[in-house]
């Protein structure tokens, strides 16, 4: 599927890079956070640790 070149109104998109939206940087973005388990540090994960369905599954950890 090919990126879409122009807007819903016609007008053409200004993405310099239509592969690589803010989308994908967004998520690249929250993946890595996870990783660092940046939540742990400052944030609300201790608290998401404690919860069932993150105890028991570890991956969610």
């Amino acid at each position: 599927m090919a990126p879409a070149k122009h807007l819903s109104d016609g007008s053409p998109r200004m993405s310099t890079n239509p592969f690589t939206d803010s989308h994908v940087i967004h998520a690249v973005a929250l993946i890595a956070l996870t990783a660092a388990r940046a939540g742990t540090a400052r944030g609300l994960g201790h608290l998401r640790v404690r919860l069932p369905v993150v105890r028991d599954r570890t991956w969610l950890r």
